[in-house]
């Protein structure tokens, strides 16, 4: 029995980064769901479809499989879903502390992130959280601007 291939989703992979990371995780071997909306040259201003792009993932050493997807559109989602859970095939672990895309056979992906967005991604902060991590000098600010400019809480 052979071993299941890693199985990932692309999104707006007809162009750009997203065609980039599809092809490189043909190149290791994936099985790659190409999706996004361009199917025909011409389908957009810009160049490129979701099948070329899946034709690239299998000429790089992975299959690739275009499908069309608006993702706006649930339902569109949830099908697209439903034929990547019947392929079968391993899960990829994304270690972002390592930064590295895990494959089944434990062969470590590198991958690069800015130092900040790791940090914030790591603790869970998004906007409201990196603004409440100051929120005794926020207090602080308040109760002076109080005291200084009274006739704006009047």
């Amino acid at each position: 029995m052979s071993q299941p291939v890693p199985v990932a989703i692309v999104t707006g992979a007809s162009r750009g980064a997203g065609r980039g990371i599809a092809i490189a995780l043909g190149s290791h071997g994936c099985t790659v769901y190409v999706t996004g909306r361009s199917e025909r040259s011409g389908d957009a201003s810009l160049p490129g479809t979701i099948h070329e792009t899946a034709a690239a993932v299998t000429a790089a050493g992975g299959r690739g499989v275009a499908v069309r997807v608006d993702h706006a559109d649930d339902a569109q989602v949830e099908a697209l879903f439903k034929q990547v859970e019947a392929t079968p095939g391993y899960k990829l672990v994304v270690d972002l502390q390592a930064q590295a895309v895990i494959r089944p056979d434990g062969h470590g992906i590198p991958f690069s992130i800015d130092a900040f967005r790791k940090e914030c991604l790591l603790n869970g902060w998004d906007d409201i959280g990196l603004t409440l991590r100051h929120a005794e000098k926020i207090k602080e600010f308040e109760e002076k601007r109080r005291i200084d400019q009274p006739w704006l809480f009047a």
